[in-house]
């Protein structure tokens, strides 16, 4: 009796330690996650009752490529698209808490097979976009200013895929004009979003046509370009030479910032006239990754003053590998570009580490950026596979123990038997 309620107590004991696992996984780990996220400044009372808004806060996401229903195994894909739409719909509600943007920008890939899509099959993944994002209606008034920009992956044109002009007129009437510029204002701050595809042939062969009118305006406190691939890293001989100190896209649109995607993962690039340097592998992990080595050779960078590769101290490396945010600062009339390339959102790119991309800038033209990294859902899965082994190994051992036990007691019972009876025959032959 004794023996059968230990049993039962480990048996209850093991369920509830499981449950409280997946509580963790599912619940609370998303929340302890967010205690590493670099904290946004917030509004002192006194400059809610002034309405000053403080600095412009955004919040920028990269290639949450929603799942398709083609490119899945049929049941199982029900599972897959149901956990990754969760997984990127709670991290961004987070995010949107943690950063309280003004401005939400999308750089493109909103979808995984939006460019093979079928009418039908378009229509549902934009409205599991909505549904995981909480995109509010057109005709609903939204504190929020959204942008939108088409990716390979929804219009066609990486490589030698062509672009899809019914993809990209789906996508221009769903999520409004793809070209046409974001000015926000707020409070004593301003910037100019503007778009720009260079996947889109009018586009690389002309990247400012049309935008000529940007010199002659208004001009913002920053001017920010918005596109889904790199600029200063795209493979071709017109965006290449587009990047000298005479050149049309620093010259007609004068950029002092450029934020792209399309990689996966995290990258900055500083481009100084003609000369550029690069820092990539995830440059913001540090303050998880410490034992990540690098070092940064002539850029201003996280505050301090650029250094010689050879004057690098432990104490600057240290820098690199501790701070969670990058600080930039803008000059107007500079001819320094920086670009940087925001992660992906989605853990099904296969990136370990998967994070939204967020800045706050300030009208003396400080710009703070950090990437709010996110939990890696692989390794939750993991856990739960491992779970599951462990488990399904358990039974199987239980199971050949107590297999092995009775055949153990059959055996002794039957050689019991067999002494006895051999001694009572014994017994009657005296």
């Amino acid at each position: 009796m004794t023996r059968r309620v230990s049993r039962k107590c480990k048996g209850i004991c093991s369920f509830v330690l499981v449950v409280l696992l997946v509580f963790y996984i599912e619940v609370l780990s998303y929340i302890v996650n967010t205690q590493d996220w670099t904290p946004f400044p917030t509004r002192s009372p006194q400059q809610k009752e002034n309405g000053d808004d403080g600095p412009l806060r955004v919040l920028v996401v990269a290639d949450p490529q929603i799942i398709g229903e083609n490119n899945e195994l049929a049941f199982f894909g029900l599972f897959t698209r149901w956990d990754a739409d969760r997984y990127l719909h709670r991290n961004f509600l987070l995010a949107q808490h943690h950063t309280q943007p003004h401005v939400v920008a999308f750089l493109g890939d909103l979808f995984d097979e939006g460019y093979g899509a079928t009418d039908a099959e378009y229509r549902r993944y934009t409205r599991r976009f909505r549904e995981v994002f909480q995109l509010p209606r057109k005709q609903d008034p939204s504190p929020i200013e959204y942008v939108f920009l088409p990716g390979d992956n929804d219009i066609g044109g990486e490589g030698v895929e062509p672009i899809d002009v019914v993809k990209l007129r789906w996508f221009n009437q769903t999520f409004g004009d793809f070209k046409k510029e974001l000015w926000v204002q707020r409070g004593s701050v301003s910037a100019q979003f503007v778009k720009l595809n260079l996947l889109l042939p009018e586009e690389y062969q002309n990247p400012t046509k049309g935008r000529e009118h940007l010199l002659n305006g208004a001009q913002p406190d920053v001017r920010i370009i918005l596109s889904h691939t790199s600029l200063v890293q795209f493979k071709t001989n017109a965006v290449q030479t587009a990047f000298s100190l005479d050149t049309q896209i620093l010259d007609q649109l004068r950029p002092q910032l450029i934020f792209s995607a399309h990689s996966h993962h995290s990258a900055y690039t500083q481009l100084e006239g003609s000369e550029m340097v690069k820092m990539t592998d995830k440059f913001l992990m540090a303050h998880k990754h410490p034992s990540r080595q690098w070092a940064l050779e002539g850029v201003p960078f996280l505050g301090y003053t650029a250094k010689p590769k050879s004057e690098i101290t432990a104490d600057d490396t240290l820098q690199l590998q501790t701070s969670a945010t990058i600080t930039l600062q803008f000059d107007k009339g500079s001819r320094t570009v920086h670009e940087i390339t925001v992660p992906t959102c989605s853990y099904r790119m296969g990136t370990p580490h998967p994070g939204f991309g967020a800045f706050h800038l300030y009208k003396n033209g400080t710009l703070e950026y950090t990437v709010l990294w996110l939990p890696s859902r692989l390794n939750q899965l993991y856990t739960y596979l491992g779970i599951y082994l462990i488990m399904k190994f358990s039974v199987i051992f239980w199971a050949l123990f107590k297999a092995a036990s009775y055949i153990a007691s059959q055996v002794k019972n039957k050689t019991n038997f067999f002494i006895l009876s051999s001694g009572k025959n014994s017994y009657h032959k005296v």
